[in-house]
């Protein structure tokens, strides 16, 4: 037996100078350290018993017995197989006395306990006491009771005890026990099963195997066998150098590769650039050289149009002149001379001075008319006034005296469409010809083509006339009507009363409110137009949900109709739909919220698409086509409603979320704030979002009724109103109910379209009720009808979006 644990030692030593060369130092620690403790065996205090054994696990690595037991009797130890800490081999054993114990390392063990006596316990009798003596012939550590009752046997007489402090410098062992009978010594093995076992393995399990004593011969056998395992070890383990080294050299060639192939890129894309750049410099030449034909061909037609330009203006000049105070005579003159030389290349003008000649023909005492060079104002006012003049002059034979007050009516009209500043949509001065007159006259020459041969009126004409005369009159008697939306070229006359709110022109400068007392007086102002009905042709909606306005262009998200119809602001004339035929989104789905910001002539456009939980960035040119489309932070929102600006950032109403979230331009996140519940910061479905001057946020908590103003960085501020928890009563003016769209005025006051009580109220930068528009059955006033947007120009004018139709106030 110390043969076999010499030799067992000599080829651990071996086996563990090779794996140190080989596979480092690291290795080496995890063979003479415990796997879970991480303490080298080295170091370990003997303990007694089999606490301090070292046990070899399936996989080969070590781990003390004292970490073991306590592993395998845990609750992960019985009902799953642990794993070894270091190659995650499962532990398939669960009974602790059949793992191997490793010899050499408990030799070591025991070695250090034999400087201390007292650490070794008797391996005889049933206390245990501290061992003093070791039988190397029964291979037990006895104490000093045991050692005089193992001399006085006569069984064990002949056996020589030495002292345990006298054994230091001779080998030490353990008595090998039975790893199915932990009580009983290995006294057999079983050639059958190549195991060792003890009387009582051999009385039952392997009673019909062979089995031997272990003798000189037999161990001399089984060690040959031994070494012929271990030669074979030695070379596998050598053809697993010769690989590691193969491995080795592979990896060490394809770094080589690798960094060649580095430097080859490298070397080609300075290449790349190179040619990059002549190329870049070519295109610039060429460009440069097609921009200078260009550029001289667009001089050559410039110096051709300005010539001709100032031909027809001189034309003009003199046309106007004679139409001024020329005689009868003088003007068919030049109506000859017109028709015969077309001085404008064509004769439409001469057929227009030929109406002015007529109808100086017709009625001599009528003055000359003051022309402003304005070709259709001119065909308009000489077409009723030589409507007028017929009637007048020539009533039919059964005209009455009412047909005269008729006559007397379509004067008055006459005289309001030349004051209506909408006839006059540049605001001309009587006699001072605008800057694009020209231009203009050009633009509309084939308008008037078709006007040059309605000289006299028809019958048929009378009859309008007459009927539109009666229209008048039914309207002088009746009571001023509800206001309801209207069509869209409706004429829509300036408001006969005088108020600080009144304005002369729709896109004008009107005189804002400018204190809290006045916007108590007087809200929203004036009703000025109602834009659209209820349907999906152009100008008109279906449940408009957001707005937004640029320098001249009122953007209406018309959200049941799936498009974004765009409105000039001035007139209110529909100019068309967006169009995304150039971009990769092609279409619209709902869109509820929008918000623009103008930069160097170019539109950005936020539209929020609730069905689609998408937010889309639009840049928009002259045109009404996208230049570009792109989704800002896709994957992101769960039913978003509102957007607005703050501070050069969006910030989107992610309504069914419950929250609010704030990115760049490009669709970076950079924060969100809010979450679901009833408490300051928090959301029950928020919809819309308006910004005060200084980046404060005002988001309408929908379904909780209120308004929560929030500072730049998300940090909730204070409550509109700020009385909210204590009032909440639908009906009282200054309470919400579902409020949904917002807008603030230049002074930070708020507007907010009150949906769940049909009206629009405004408070205060601190949450001050200030106003509440009466209700739809109060039948007094302007009222709304659920509305859901708000928006404002720089102008002053508000913008309400109720009942499929925009309000201008």
């Amino acid at each position: 037996m110390a043969n076999v644990s010499e030799h067992a030692a000599n080829a651990a030593h071996e086996l563990g100078a090779f794996v140190q060369q080989e596979l480092g130092a690291h290795i080496v620690a995890a063979t003479t350290s415990c796997v879970f403790c991480k303490v080298p065996f080295k170091d370990m205090v003997p303990l007694g018993g089999t606490k301090c054994e070292v046990k070899v696990l399936d996989c080969l690595h070590l781990a003390c017995g004292q970490c073991l037991r306590a592993i395998l009797q845990t609750e992960a130890g019985k009902d799953e197989r642990p794993l070894c800490p270091l190659c995650d081999s499962q532990i398939r054993e669960g009974n602790y006395n059949k793992f191997l114990c490793h010899f050499a390392e408990n030799q070591s063990l025991d070695f250090r306990a034999v400087g201390s006596a007292a650490n070794i316990s008797c391996d005889e009798c049933v206390e245990a006491g501290p061992a003093v003596s070791y039988c190397a012939h029964c291979v037990k550590r006895l104490c000093s009771e045991c050692s005089e009752h193992h001399q006085r046997s006569k069984a064990t007489a002949s056996h020589s005890l030495t002292k345990l402090k006298e054994q230091q410098e001779h080998s030490l062992h353990r008595a090998a026990m039975c790893a199915i009978h932990p009580y009983r010594e290995l006294e057999f093995f079983c050639e059958s099963c190549s195991f060792m076992c003890c009387r009582d393995c051999i009385t039952a399990e392997h009673e019909t195997h062979v089995y031997k004593i272990p003798s000189k011969g037999l161990v001399e056998k089984q060690r040959k066998v031994l070494q012929d395992h271990m030669e074979q070890l030695r070379i596998l383990g050598s053809s697993l150098q010769e690989r590691h080294q193969l491995v080795t050299n592979s990896i060490k060639d394809f770094e080589d590769e690798h960094l060649s192939a580095t430097q080859s890129i490298g070397n080609l894309e300075a290449q790349v650039k190179e040619a990059l750049q002549e190329r870049r410099r070519q295109m610039l030449e060429e460009v440069e050289s097609f921009r200078a034909q260009q550029q001289e061909s667009y001089e050559g037609r410039r110096a051709s149009l300005s010539s001709t330009m100032l031909t027809r203006w001189r034309a003009i000049d003199f046309l106007e002149k004679v139409l001024a105070r020329g005689t009868n005579c003088e003007v068919l003159l030049l109506t000859g001379y017109i028709s015969a030389q077309q001085v404008l290349g064509e004769d439409v003008l001469a057929s227009k001075v030929a109406e002015l000649a007529l109808a100086a023909a017709i009625h001599p005492e009528q003055k000359p008319l003051h022309w402003s060079g304005d070709v259709a104002a001119a065909s308009s006012a000489i077409s009723k006034m030589t409507a007028a003049v017929s009637w007048v002059q020539k009533p039919d034979a059964d005209t009455t005296d009412s047909d005269q007050g008729v006559a007397k009516e379509i004067h008055q009209l006459k005289d309001c469409e030349e004051a209506n500043p909408l006839n006059n949509p540049k605001n001309e001065v009587k006699g001072k010809p605008s800057a694009d007159s020209s231009l203009r006259d050009g633009q509309h020459i084939p308008d008037f083509a078709s006007c040059h041969q309605q000289v006299l009126p028809s019958k048929k004409d009378t009859v309008q006339k007459i009927s539109l005369a009666e229209t008048l009159k039914s309207k002088t008697t009746r009571e001023p009507p509800v206001p309801r939306p209207i069509s869209l070229f409706d004429a829509l006359a300036p408001p006969k009363t005088t108020s600080k709110l009144q304005i002369k022109r729709l896109g004008g400068s009107p005189i804002q409110a400018c204190s809290d007392k006045e916007i108590r007086e007087q809200g929203l102002g004036e009703l000025r137009a109602v834009l659209g009905l209820e349907g999906d042709e152009l100008g008109c909606f279906r449940s408009p949900c957001g707005m937004a306005i640029d320098n001249s262009r009122l953007f209406v998200a018309d959200t049941l109709n799936c498009r974004i119809q765009v409105f000039s602001k001035y007139t209110l004339e529909p100019l068309g739909v967006i169009g995304l035929q150039n971009c990769e989104v092609t279409n619209l789905s709902a869109p509820s919220g929008l918000c623009c910001t103008e930069t160097d002539g170019q539109t950005t456009l936020i539209v929020v698409e609730y069905n689609l939980d998408r937010i889309l960035k639009l840049h928009l040119g002259p045109s009404l086509t996208a230049v570009s489309a792109q989704e800002l932070a896709p994957n992101t929102f769960y039913g978003p409603f509102g957007a607005g600006f703050s501070l050069g950032r969006v910030v989107v109403a992610d309504s069914c979320n419950h929250r609010c979230l704030v990115l760049t331009l490009n669709g970076q996140v950079l924060f969100e704030f809010g979450s679901r519940g009833f408490g300051p910061g928090q959301f029950e479905s928020p919809e819309c979002v308006a910004t005060f001057h200084d980046g404060c946020i005002a988001v309408s908590d929908k379904d909780n009724h209120r308004i929560q103003v929030f500072d730049e960085n998300g940090k909730f501020h204070h409550f509109i109103p700020k009385d909210w928890r204590a009032y909440f009563d639908p009906g009282r003016p200054g309470s919400l109910s579902g409020p949904m769209g917002m807008r603030v005025d230049r002074h930070d006051r708020l507007f907010v379209a009150d949906c769940g009580s049909d009206r629009v109220q405004i408070y205060s930068r601190e949450g001050d009720f200030l106003w509440s528009s009466p209700k739809p059955e109060s039948a007094s006033g302007v009222f709304f009808q659920s509305p859901t947007a708000m928006a404002a120009d720089d102008q002053g004018l508000v913008y309400v979006a109720s009942d499929h139709c925009v309000q201008v106030f």
